[in-house]
């Protein structure tokens, strides 16, 4: 491609968008690329401060930001995404299905450190929705060379890929009810109301919802039957507290479950020991040892787990299939 006036450029294919900006109102290409400049083009490019433009140059050896973006968007994923592009010399990738994202970091790092090259991605771990905009990717410049693009495309090709996207397991769940006031029928359960909308958007399903009074062997009971009913996950709605009458964690522990972590505070460093531990596991210890000290988790996990073995024979689990 050459750059010329836009006088000169008249007759001419664009090689790239061009953008225009009405602050307040709109962004958005007001040329395409392949667009062939006319005359009555002129003052709309002026009012948009362009004087100058690229144009497509017969001689070869380069290759444009719209097929090199759309090349780079395909090296990075493999499955359960779809490519939305080009706009603007830009590709966006969207998830293809519900599910949780997974980034490839240190290939994300190679491939910004790049001078010619810029992906973007929102957060690794984050819950995504089919139709969602998880990265975007373009070249900097308006075309790159061939002999400096495809190495770096074969690289990211060998090392990738960049994104996955792990889907929900569909999950049967059953919901424990606790509380004398509910079991009386002195108060309505609207347990169900808050939940069900929330076991959905992850691909579950609640085949059992059951309402005990605060008695260890009732709530042990019905934990027992869900779990024999194919239950995955059991959720219980109350009884956590410190009240005489909260005895929904003595019903866990009786109904068999394993425990792990007791303390509620602990929940809110959970991800970032799992973050730390990945870096720097001799870290991790360190603050269990003088800060931390956990006790115990509740879970009725039979899937693969992550396990970080912390002193004391304490046991730090994480579900690898979405739950913990």
């Amino acid at each position: 491609m050459i750059k010329l006036s836009i006088e000169k450029a008249i007759g001419k294919p664009l090689a790239h968008d061009i953008t225009r900006i009405i602050p307040g109102t709109s962004k958005g290409p007001a040329f395409k690329k392949g667009h062939i400049l006319k005359k009555n083009d002129l003052a709309a490019l002026r009012d948009m401060g362009k004087r100058s433009v690229y144009v497509f140059d017969p001689d070869k050896g380069y290759i444009h930001e719209d097929n090199a973006a759309k090349v780079l968007a395909e090296a990075f994923q493999k499955k359960c995404f779809t490519l939305e592009g080009p706009s603007e010399g830009r590709f966006n990738i969207k998830a293809q299905i519900n599910g949780l994202l997974k980034i490839n970091i240190n290939l994300l790092t190679f491939i910004n450190q790049t001078k010619t090259i810029i992906c973007s991605t929102i957060h690794q771990n984050t819950v995504c929705c089919k139709g969602m905009t998880v990265a975007a990717t373009r070249i900097i410049p308006v075309a790159i060379e061939e002999s400096e693009f495809w190495p770096i495309v074969e690289e990211i090709r060998d090392k990738g890929p960049l994104l996955g996207l792990l889907p929900f397991s569909r999950k049967q769940v059953g919901v424990v009810v606790t509380g004398e006031e509910v079991f009386s029928g002195r108060v309505k359960d609207y347990s169900l109301d808050i939940i069900s909308p929330k076991v959905q958007s992850l691909g579950g399903k609640i085949i059992s919802h059951q309402i005990c009074p605060d008695e260890k062997g009732a709530i042990s009971l019905v934990i027992r039957q869900m779990v024999k009913d194919g239950c995955d996950v059991i959720i219980t709605t109350g009884g956590l507290s410190v009240d005489a009458d909260d005895v929904t964690l003595d019903g866990i522990v009786s109904s068999g479950a394993n425990w792990y972590l007791m303390d509620r505070r602990y929940f809110q460093v959970l991800c970032l020991l799992l973050h730390i531990w990945e870096l720097f596991p001799f870290l991790v210890y360190l603050l269990h040892f003088f800060i931390i000290r956990p006790r115990c988790l509740i879970s009725f996990s039979q899937g693969p787990c992550l396990e970080i073995r912390l002193p004391e024979k304490r046991l730090l689990v994480w579900d690898t299939e979405g739950y913990a």
